[in-house]
């Protein structure tokens, strides 16, 4: 994304299991600033998060544009158009 996007993940192991939790930290550049101010506040287990919105997720993933992430964002799509 040619320095539009900065992430720092993050990755824990629960020590009574296998389960990972990963998180990726968004550092908010000029260029994902309106995507950022979108955000949404999600319930979860343990209480309140804030989180990009899809489109806001779409848009993130069109700037990197990876297969991966072309895949990703026909999966998002599909999703919105079936809710």
């Amino acid at each position: 994304a040619q320095g539009a996007i900065e992430v720092h993940r993050v990755s824990k192991v629960d020590p009574e299991g296998e389960d990972l939790l990963s998180m990726d930290f968004l550092f908010v550049t000029p260029e994902i600033e309106q995507i950022w101010e979108n955000r949404q506040k999600v319930e979860w287990e343990e209480g309140k998060l804030w989180v990009v919105s899809r489109e806001g997720l779409i848009r993130l993933k069109s700037l990197r544009g990876s297969g991966q992430d072309l895949v990703d964002i026909q999966r998002l799509k599909e999703e919105r158009d079936e809710s």
